[in-house]
């Protein structure tokens, strides 16, 4: 990972800002929070075949409200969206901010990712758990576009 690390996430956080294995809410107990991602097919693809583990936003107050909010907890479940595909779902695993050059010089960065973020000083690094596979009733009606 970059070098340069701001800070780190971790799911639902203690007054200490770290993940709190002990908290009394439980994911079996509360409807997971979900962050949702329209992306490139190109990138959908890689996301689907598991080849992408990462999912990169600009720094900017619309993704800093939905991925690093002040109150609450940070989302459990990447939703990721794309024209005449169904939609598929990962666990996060962490949200992290990084600077955009340490992203870059570490590889992290696709050379078409890069020409998307030259002009952003900081960027937020979604990291993708498993994929949730979808029983027949937690289908939406965007899993039939």
């Amino acid at each position: 990972m970059p070098s340069l690390l701001i800070n780190s996430g971790g799911g639902t956080p203690s007054s200490s800002g770290q993940r709190d294995s002990n908290h009394p809410r439980k994911k079996s107990y509360f409807k997971p929070k979900s962050a949702h991602f329209q992306v490139k097919r190109i990138y959908y693809d890689q996301i689907a075949a598991g080849t992408k583990k990462t999912e990169i936003r600009a720094w900017k107050p619309y993704w800093i409200s939905r991925l690093m909010p002040a109150k609450g907890h940070m989302p459990d479940v990447a939703i990721f969206h794309t024209p005449g595909r169904p939609i598929i779902r990962f666990e996060i695993k962490d949200i992290s901010y990084y600077r955009t050059e340490a992203l870059i010089s570490e590889g992290i960065l696709t050379e078409a990712e890069s020409e998307e973020f030259i002009n952003v000083d900081t960027c937020i690094v979604t990291f993708l758990g498993d994929r949730i596979e979808t029983t027949k009733g937690q289908l939406t009606w965007g899993d039939f576009e």
